[in-house]
């Protein structure tokens, strides 16, 4: 959690155009992990308050796209962890979270994509989208630019010549 909260802080206090929405994807992560450590307690048989059902919906959706934003996600999939409908599931997450599921399922990736693009130098731009569960590579190229205002390609090359302060 603390590791979290310390990347919360980090991402927040840059200027770099994505950093407001790494930092509330980041957020959303923490409070998983707060609802996960919930839970832990709760099979403990811990006395903890109860949440409410609408709760325990976001926390399902959260637990799930975070366990696998790197496949392909269907709202279908999404709704039926949530036990919602698929018509209401997004509406749902956004009003709970302020993002949309696009946006937030796009920005766990993105992250992911940066990590890769700054850890594994030798994997081509193409092998990087399918391991970010983006199934066209060039669709996975507009949207880290628009995310990062780099293409996934510049992003590397000033990624490796600056390593403390990647944008």
């Amino acid at each position: 959690i603390k590791e979290l909260f310390d990347s919360i802080c980090r991402e927040t206090s840059t200027s770099y155009p994505a950093s407001t929405l790494n930092g509330k994807a980041r957020l959303i992560l923490l409070l998983n992990e707060i609802c996960s450590c919930r839970r832990e307690l709760k099979d403990r048989k811990m006395q903890i308050p109860a949440l409410s059902d609408s709760h325990d919906s976001l926390t399902r959706v959260l637990d799930y796209i975070n366990r696998n934003f790197q496949k392909e996600l269907s709202v279908d999939e999404i709704a039926s962890v949530a036990h919602l409908s698929k018509t209401y599931v997004g509406e749902f997450f956004r009003e709970r979270t302020g993002v949309t599921l696009v946006k937030y399922i796009n920005t766990l990736r993105m992250e992911k994509a940066r990590t890769m693009l700054t850890s594994a130098p030798d994997s081509n731009v193409s092998e990087i989208s399918d391991a970010c569960g983006f199934q066209d590579s060039s669709y996975f190229t507009r949207v880290f630019r628009l995310t990062t205002g780099f293409s996934p390609t510049r992003y590397r090359i000033i990624s490796v010549r600056n390593p403390e302060n990647n944008p």
